[in-house]
């Protein structure tokens, strides 16, 4: 087997490998139209669209970003409820 030969078919397995691996994780807890578009992206432009999901395709929060969410929230719950009859 050629050098050429042997780089192409492990691009190839690699490739393939981040399809799959996509295909189970990418749809999980995610919202339809979200888990489509990435898995869009993994598949016309695979190893960057691997790569931006890794960065970028986290769904949790930075604790300190829900501290300050849940903080927010309880002050519109009180806040609302003085707007009850």
């Amino acid at each position: 087997m050629e050098l050429g030969t042997f780089w192409v078919t492990i691009a190839f397995v690699v490739d393939l490998a981040f399809r799959v691996i996509a295909l189970v994780v990418v749809p999980r807890n995610r919202r339809p139209q979200t888990a489509m578009a990435w898995l869009l992206a993994i598949f016309f432009i695979p190893y960057f669209g691997f790569l931006a999901f890794v960065a970028f395709g986290s769904r949790r929060l930075p604790k300190k970003r829900r501290d300050n969410q849940l903080a927010i929230n309880t002050h519109l719950r009180s806040r609302s409820s003085l707007l009850s009859p």
